[in-house]
């Protein structure tokens, strides 16, 4: 076993995951993203409402979270605001998927500061991938 994976405490066969948390009710836009990012060994997981999407963040904090401004159960930007405010996952980057040009909830989101705005222009998975680079998780 290598000194660097002694020192990180890993086992031979141990590899660090990559891991995203995607936290969107569209199904089919998440298999998209999830195929993309597949691509460059990132793991996505993820939750279709904001309650498991915060439960999953807290408990095995993601790289970065990529969050659909259109939840079934809570308003994106009040979602993005519990995230930023809990010690446990206000340093995560977030990327706000948003509908249209310019919504409320995208413009409130980089007000906020903690979040960028992929608008919804297919491929999404790309402008989604553009996002993560500027975080410099890619």
């Amino acid at each position: 076993m290598s000194m660097k994976r002694e020192a990180a405490g890993l086992q031979p066969q141990q590899s660090v995951t990559k891991r995203i948390l995607l936290i969107s009710a569209n199904h089919h836009q998440a298999s998209h993203i999830q195929v993309a990012l597949l691509r460059f060994g990132l793991t996505v997981e993820v939750a279709s409402t904001f309650r498991r999407g915060l439960a999953v963040s807290q408990h095995r904090p993601p790289l970065a979270i990529v969050l659909d401004g259109a939840l079934p159960d809570l308003d994106a930007t009040q979602l993005h605001d519990r995230l930023k405010a809990n010690h446990l996952t206000a340093a995560i980057p977030i990327v706000m998927l948003a509908q249209g040009d310019a919504t409320d909830a995208a413009l409130r989101a980089i007000e906020l500061g903690g979040a960028r705005s992929a608008r919804r222009r297919w491929p999404i998975e790309e402008r989604v991938i553009e996002e993560l680079r500027a975080h410099a998780i890619l």
